[in-house]
């Protein structure tokens, strides 16, 4: 379980974060929805121990500053190495945590997202999407214990963005770990997530929060009623 006390945090004066109280089940998964610049990346980075904060994140009670938690976070900012071909920053994250390549289990999910011909590719040659998926694939074969996702399908088409999301479900049901994802997308929310906290003000602090219920069709009456629901507290028609 992920467990948030009392989180405050400050960027010189100005304070982004206030209050923050949250947790999360083990093998969750944990959805961020807010306007941009709302603190959600902010609080995604405090969780991975890449800023400063002040109060309490504790994962299954052990603080989250421990190196021995298996933390593995994709950004939409891709950070790939562009003197390593698309395999190799694919593995690299499990050569740097000394962790056994199953190549076979690697080129299927490189199939999957119909990047076999790119193996050899460097970074430079690739889409915007592609270079997300790699990111993504760099993270998840690592198989974290606490997976941290932020905007993971921002650069994709509206048909690859749908598949990765259904791709990314079950393959968390393989690992059973916990994640949190960050997204603007309402749809993807509410597809995708346990539970949804919805991000408001400034400082921020968690508005409302939603138990959910994910991977429906989404013409389902129950995902078209949530997504109303949310789109409603936005003020969206």
């Amino acid at each position: 379980m992920l467990n948030i006390k009392n989180l405050n945090i400050h960027y010189n004066k100005n304070h982004v974060i206030k209050d923050l109280n949250l947790n999360m089940k083990s093998g969750s998964i944990s959805i961020f929805l807010g306007r941009t610049g709302c603190g959600k990346t902010s609080v995604l980075n405090s969780i991975a121990n890449l800023i400063d904060f002040t109060g309490d994140i504790t994962f299954n009670e052990i603080p989250i500053v421990n190196k021995n938690i298996n933390i593995a976070m994709s950004t939409q900012h891709y950070d790939l190495y562009n003197f390593k071909t698309v395999y190799e920053n694919i593995i690299l994250g499990l050569k740097l945590r000394k962790q056994p390549i199953n190549k076979d289990e690697v080129l299927k999910l490189i199939g999957f997202f119909s990047l076999t011909d790119f193996i050899h590719k460097y970074p430079d040659t690739l889409s915007g999407g592609q270079k997300q998926t790699v990111s993504l694939l760099r993270s998840i074969v690592t198989k974290p214990d606490l997976f941290l996702l932020d905007e993971p399908f921002s650069a994709l088409d509206s048909f690859s963005r749908e598949n990765s999301q259904k791709f990314l479900l079950d393959y968390l049901k393989t690992i059973n770990c916990t994640t949190i994802l960050i997204t603007h997308s309402i749809e993807e929310a509410v597809f995708l997530g346990d539970n949804i906290f919805i991000f408001h003000g400034s400082p921020a602090s968690i508005s409302k929060t939603f138990t959910n219920n994910k991977g429906l069709n989404r013409y389902d009456d129950y995902f078209i009623s949530q997504t109303k629901i949310i789109r409603n507290i936005f003020g969206l028609t």
